[in-house]
């Protein structure tokens, strides 16, 4: 029994259309009534079609391959041409990194020294606070005291007038 394959998927080529509908329509008993010529010349015909539609799968599946090296190709350019891209960006942020902790550094640092300063200013101007109050306290005592010399003097004044009149009166009193 010849190599029968099916009708609707493997249609001949150079059969008219129907022809074609006549044999899918035939029962097999029909086709092996068939001479042998016409086997002969549709087992040609159904294997050139056959081999054209392998020929034409094959070079469906090269063009795919080679649509698949190109896309993989172009995957592995964007994968390269991203880790660059992440590359950078990752060196740029640990530059940025390093520069922000070395200004924060120095502001702290500088921050620092100006607190140092203003502690110092404060402790200094506690001192020149202490040194006015202990200066406003020795000018009060000394206008304290000097209140009391000019009341001392005033008295001693006023003995001395006195006395100056009891001498002038003892004088008096003698040259009388």
């Amino acid at each position: 029994m010849p190599r029968q394959l099916h009708p609707e998927i493997f249609k001949p080529l150079n059969m008219p259309e129907a022809q074609q509908q006549s044999e899918v329509l035939a029962p097999s008993g029909a086709i092996n009534q068939m001479n042998t010529q016409n086997l002969d010349q549709l087992d040609n015909v159904d294997l050139q079609i056959f081999s054209m539609k392998m020929d034409s799968m094959q070079k469906q599946i090269k063009e795919l391959e080679s649509k698949f090296e190109l896309a993989n190709g172009r995957v592995e350019e964007v994968t390269k041409a991203s880790k660059l891209k992440f590359d950078s960006v990752q060196k740029a942020y640990k530059k940025m990194e390093l520069y922000v902790t070395s200004r924060f550094q120095t502001h702290q640092s500088q921050f620092a020294e100006m607190s140092g300063k203003i502690t110092s200013q404060k402790l200094r101007d506690i001192k020149i606070e202490e040194l006015i109050n202990r200066q406003n306290q020795m000018v009060q005592s000394f206008e304290a005291r000097m209140g009391d010399m000019k009341k001392v003097i005033s008295e001693q004044q006023y003995q001395i007038l006195n006395l100056k009149g009891a001498l002038k009166e003892a004088i008096r009193r003698l040259h009388k």
